[in-house]
């Protein structure tokens, strides 16, 4: 049996899908999830939500045509997205950039309010981008990037 995500490949092929409705519908991000999740073979998890995405590929056609498709396929990309983040700590690229970068950004605005520190969002943000690099660039080391 061939791989759920090189039947997404095939089926993207077969439809005749443009760059621009696999950019529209995240249809790369989803056969790249997929994989990911096709490498958790000792996941249950994995395996039920693959399940569920191999009823996207006969539907895919439909997804130019019908919101609902479109809606049950942004659900089960999202549902798979959170399980590969939660439980095995695989993200997208720039996920700790934008996380430490928010919280850089709160810890600027709590000294801009207790101590009157009128650059410490941008200190706060700056902090916050430097370190999510850094823990970006190990997760893209350690494989843990989508």
């Amino acid at each position: 049996m061939a791989k759920l995500s090189d039947q997404f490949t095939q089926a993207l092929d077969n439809h005749g899908f443009t760059p621009k409705e696999i950019k529209r519908y995240n249809l790369l991000l989803m056969i790249k999830i997929v994989d990911r999740m096709e490498q958790q073979s000792a996941c249950s998890d994995c395996t039920e939500h693959l399940q569920k995405a191999s009823e996207l590929v006969e539907a895919l056609p439909e997804i130019r045509t019908s919101r609902e498709v479109r809606k049950k396929f942004e659900k089960y990309l999202n549902a798979m997205e959170q399980h590969l983040a939660s439980k095995h700590k695989i993200v997208r690229k720039g996920h700790y950039i934008g996380a430490y970068m928010m919280g850089g950004f709160t810890l600027g605005a709590l000294a801009l309010i207790f101590f009157d520190l009128s650059s410490g969002m941008a200190i706060g943000m700056v902090l916050g981008l430097a370190i999510g690099a850094g823990v970006d660039k190990k997760a893209a080391k350690d494989g843990k990037v989508i």
